[in-house]
């Protein structure tokens, strides 16, 4: 299995002319109002995040954000919430199907088909997204309703986003439709070994990005964090990339053995 820094390394190269997909993670980071609001609440925060491999990773996941005062979950009646749930499910999906279908192709030196992509892989990637919205509000509800079972929570929290990372890849590099993914996903990460080690490498690294970007960009308030979505965005996509990249090499997804990871060529002088 290639190292974290050669993946992130040959996802640069591959991402070569694909850059403008920078504004997808970018756009749902926006969409984030609440994040925004919790930005610049104290004099100075200093803290780290640990994000796990995600279909769009955005900049709300490299920045550590002050908790003091703020309710888990979406306010307000049953059918808002409802509501805010479906479409951001919706919208996720429809991004990051042509997000992910893009880099895919880019990681095969194809020409990437964004639009294709939505119409291919919207429908179970918003059906993922969905199944992950509706699994951590109900882990946030547990918590608010019986507090004491948080030291419960948090770990299953963590293994469910280990056991499903690969879901969404998995729809767009084999063409699965959402309940394949979600078995072969299980199948690829119960075991351990190389998604597990890949997992937690990615988490450290998102950690020491975290450090810095927490101190520069949330302590500037709301101008600050503007500034980071943008800033992180293409750390963003570069994360997504070289998942895409890890993945394509362990999932098998053409049903035979692994295919050789093969480093981007690039000339000399």
């Amino acid at each position: 299995m290639p190292s974290l820094t050669n993946l992130l390394s040959d996802a640069a190269d591959r991402l070569d002319g694909v850059w403008w997909l920078a504004a997808v993670p970018a756009l749902l980071a926006f969409t984030n109002v609440g994040a925004f609001a919790r930005t610049g609440r104290v004099d100075t925060h200093v803290g780290v995040s640990f994000p796990p491999p995600l279909p769009v990773t955005d900049a709300w996941s490299f920045l550590s954000l002050p908790t003091d005062g703020v309710r888990l979950g979406v306010a307000g009646a049953p059918a808002t919430a409802a509501a805010f749930t479906l479409g951001g499910a919706l919208l996720s999906g429809v991004l990051s199907a042509g997000y992910l279908g893009t880099v895919d192709r880019r990681w095969d030196r194809r020409t990437g088909e964004f639009l294709a992509d939505v119409r291919a892989h919207a429908v179970p990637l918003a059906g993922f997204h969905l199944l992950v919205a509706v699994g951590a509000f109900a882990a946030f509800a547990l918590v608010e309703a019986v507090p004491a079972l948080l030291l419960f929570v948090v770990p299953l929290l963590l293994l469910g986003a280990y056991l499903l990372y690969p879901a969404p890849y998995l729809v767009v590099t084999g063409d699965r439709g959402l309940v394949p993914a979600l078995r072969r996903a299980y199948a690829l990460t119960v075991p351990g070994g190389a998604p597990l080690s890949y997992f937690a490498r990615y988490v450290l690294a998102g950690a020491v990005v975290s450090v810095p970007a927490t101190l520069v960009f949330v302590n500037l308030g709301a101008l600050g964090a503007t500034l980071g979505v943008v800033a992180l965005a293409p750390v963003a996509l570069l994360f997504d990339a070289a998942t895409m990249g890890f993945l394509k090499e362990e999932a098998e997804p053409d049903g035979g053995a692994p295919t050789t990871y093969e480093p981007a060529i690039r000339p000399v002088g």
